[in-house]
């Protein structure tokens, strides 16, 4: 998948996310604790995965 990301931040979730096609998310979840961002999860739906969408993502937030 080359085309670029629309990442969006949903900071009452914890989350970022980026949606994919109609209904079809991939997002990371995280946690701050004492002052630091810690990644809890990513998920990419199968159909999407193997595009490294999850690694740009999680590069996305550690910037």
């Amino acid at each position: 998948m080359s085309e670029k990301l629309r990442i969006l931040h949903r900071p009452k979730q914890n989350m970022f996310l980026a949606r994919l096609a109609p209904g079809k998310y991939a997002f990371v979840g995280y946690e701050v604790r004492g002052g630091k961002l810690y990644i809890t999860k990513t998920y990419t739906p199968p159909e999407f995965r193997g595009r490294g969408i999850a690694t740009r993502l999680t590069e996305h937030v550690v910037r």
